[in-house]
């Protein structure tokens, strides 16, 4: 369940923040779309190692990092397809 509620985290509610946030900063367009996009992206793998350096759970991070990549290939055109839509409304 942690791994879950980390990856609808990353993938759905912090991009709908950043939308948010750009549409009550005025930003439209472009703008939008490609802050959208930007949080959308799943977490570094780079984590991982920092991870396992600090003595943390670097097996969670993995499969956090692992289901988000894997996840993004639907989320991210979702996302997309969103922010595009209110950008150009």
């Amino acid at each position: 369940p942690l791994t879950l509620v980390a990856v609808a985290a990353k993938l759905l509610v912090y991009p709908l923040v950043m939308i948010a946030t750009c549409l009550a900063a005025g930003l439209r367009g472009n703008e939008l779309i490609l802050l959208a996009l930007t949080g959308s992206v799943p977490t570094a793998m780079n984590g991982y190692l920092l991870a396992k350096q600090m003595g943390s759970d670097a097996q969670l991070y993995a499969t956090i990092a692992t289901l988000q990549t894997v996840a993004s290939f639907l989320t991210i055109p979702l996302i997309l397809y969103l922010a595009t839509y209110i950008a150009s409304g």
